[in-house]
């Protein structure tokens, strides 16, 4: 599979899974976290980890994931993706690595391990998105190319 066939297929299964999540967590489930957790939850929810933790495990692959794959990206030197890049990190390394220890927490919070190994795998998915969009040469050209040349 070529990297544009990666980014396009993923970016339809988000398309997808979001409206199935959207459904499950309406109607079917609540997500057992946060004030909607109780001491009766679904075993499947896996067992607490202290929330900062689960916080910076959830988070972590929105800074680190963007960056690896910025910095294989084809424009990662160039100033303006640069620019968008240090953007993107100013606000995710403090929503990853100095929001979690700054938040005030219950003495003993816990956040189900099934939570943050979710939102682990999906923050990595919208990284590698994001950085395929905005930073790749290849991925830019495909998407110049199919949309139509609408000069006079």
């Amino acid at each position: 599979m070529t990297v544009i066939q990666w980014h396009d297929g993923l970016l339809m299964a988000y398309a997808a899974m979001s409206v199935l999540v959207f459904v499950v967590l309406q109607f079917f489930i609540k997500a057992s976290y946060g004030r909607h957790d109780t001491e009766d939850r679904a075993w499947w929810w896996g067992p607490g980890v202290p929330t900062r933790v689960a916080w910076v495990i959830m988070e972590a692959p929105s800074s680190i994931g963007f960056a690896v794959i910025y910095f294989l990206g084809d424009n990662a030197w160039q100033p303006v993706p640069l620019l968008l890049f240090a953007l993107w990190q100013g606000h995710y390394f403090q929503r990853s690595f100095i929001y979690p220890f700054k938040r005030s927490v219950k003495p003993g919070d816990k956040t189900p391990l099934l939570l943050p190994l979710i939102a682990l795998f999906t923050n990595f998915g919208i990284s590698f998105l994001n950085a395929m969009v905005v930073f790749a040469a290849k991925l830019k050209a495909y998407a110049t190319r199919s949309a139509p040349d609408q000069r006079p």
